[in-house]
């Protein structure tokens, strides 16, 4: 059912309500209904502000409860998701035609400069938000790859590294043979200004083996999940299965072993080039350039044993 669009005070607490009652129904035990109450106030809030009422709040709150973290209070779990990212996420896959199209505009304004870093071409561009539309909305086997966005994490972010890994395939099966610099120019290609380029490009080799560095020093268990990953594409929600916890306790153990990853790069690079602090910080900063520089070297290194 559609809910109508106005986006006034009483669709607020509507929409509260219907996600406060929703998530009453489905989780699995009592929870502190005056945080949950609130948490869901909260929620009702952000989806006014930024969408409009596509979708029933009781059908949103099924949705919403299949992706909240069990391991935490109801309240908190609500608090994690990105809860508008969802929002979008479910309206497409009910079919919602202005959900459908405000999807596509992400599509076509965010994720052309991340593909260009990988290949310039207006040809690689099109064929890559194609490919991309394709893979999150037709099914197959039965399931639309855009249901594995769980809501923890921003969506575009996710579409960002979806994009870089298709844009990678594509590159590869065009070229079997890259050049060994091929990933780390389209790493450096990112930094923002000519200083940064040219420092980029001169730390080259330096850059890439500190990164193989701090990749071989994490445990064994975290090169294996960074690889499940970065280099065969699994979803948090596949690995999640694989180790039998939830996608939010994946997300977490990606996001710490990402800030370990660059915490350790950081410290080699500094200590073997004697280059300032600010300019590597400069230079790393940038969360695309850290996930191209995993996808292609997480290729090249010995699974975790």
């Amino acid at each position: 059912m559609r809910l109508h669009r106005t986006r006034g005070p009483s669709t607020i607490r509507w929409l509260r309500n219907a996600l406060f009652a929703g998530l009453l129904d489905r989780l699995p035990e009592p929870p502190d209904r005056a945080a949950l109450a609130t948490a869901c106030d909260q929620a009702a809030t952000q989806l006014a502000a930024r969408w409009p009422a596509w979708i029933d709040g009781h059908a949103f709150a099924a949705y919403l409860a299949g992706r909240l973290d069990p391991g935490l209070p109801a309240a908190a779990a609500v608090a994690e998701v990105w809860i508008a990212d969802l929002y979008l996420a479910c309206a497409v896959l009910a079919g919602v035609p202005a959900a459908v199209a405000a999807l596509d505009r992400q599509l076509t304004t965010e994720l052309p400069s991340v593909i260009r870093t990988i290949d310039p071409s207006p040809d690689a561009i099109d064929d890559v938000i194609q490919l991309l539309r394709e893979k999150l909305l037709v099914p197959r086997n039965g399931t639309r790859r855009l249901d594995s966005y769980s809501g923890h994490g921003p969506l575009g972010a996710w579409l960002r590294v979806s994009a870089l890994r298709l844009a990678l395939s594509r590159r590869r099966r065009r070229h079997p043979e890259p050049r060994p610099d091929d990933e780390r120019e389209a790493i450096l290609d990112l930094a923002p200004n000519a200083e940064l380029k040219v420092l980029s490009r001169e730390l080259g080799a330096d850059l890439r083996a500190a990164l193989r560095n701090a990749v071989e020093a994490q445990p064994a268990r975290t090169r294996a999940i960074l690889r499940l990953y970065y280099a065969d594409g699994h979803g948090v929600e596949d690995i999640g299965r694989i180790y039998n916890v939830h996608a939010s306790t994946v997300s977490r153990w990606l996001d710490k072993a990402r800030g370990d990853i660059l915490a350790q790069t950081r410290a080699d690079l500094i200590e073997r080039l004697h280059t300032p602090a600010s300019q590597i910080d400069s230079l790393l900063g940038h969360a695309a350039s850290l996930e191209i520089s995993l996808e292609g070297l997480l290729r090249s290194v010995e699974p975790a044993r």
